[in-house]
């Protein structure tokens, strides 16, 4: 999403990520912001990107970024009484013993590059994608 922020432009704010995914299959989504004037080249942009994305896949540099981010993530929220109680609700809800808190980051450090490229290509269809606008519009 670098690419519709950083060299469009177009935006300020675009996050993709899972969602939801503790008492159901979850979703992947993508948000932005994008003014009123630009949320039509924003929307397209943000579609050419996820259609790159997709077919293209990710790249290894990409895959150890994110890990080192979901690891470091979840190991800081761990270190107050709130997140580990958290964490370990999310756990038992979704069917997992305590071990999973130890787990975890080797399970993301194990994943490799072709592995990550393969489950977008299975659970992702970039012409499914649902689109919902929000906010002040013509």
């Amino acid at each position: 999403m670098s690419a519709v922020r950083d060299r469009e432009g177009l935006t300020y704010g675009i996050d993709a990520q899972l969602a939801d995914d503790t008492f159901n299959d979850g979703s992947w989504q993508v948000e932005a912001s994008f003014a009123p004037a630009l949320l039509g080249k924003g929307i397209e942009s943000t579609r050419r990107e996820i259609r790159h994305w997709w077919q293209d896949g990710v790249t290894q540099a990409e895959v150890d970024a994110r890990k080192q981010s979901l690891i470091g993530t979840f190991e800081v929220s761990l270190s107050t009484t709130r997140g580990l109680a958290n964490a370990l609700l999310t756990a038992v809800q979704r069917g997992y013993d305590a071990r999973w808190l130890d787990e975890y980051p080797q399970r993301i450090r194990a994943l490799t590059v072709g592995e990550v490229n393969a489950a977008i290509k299975q659970y992702v269809d970039p012409e499914r994608l649902v689109l919902v606008e929000a906010g002040t519009l013509p």
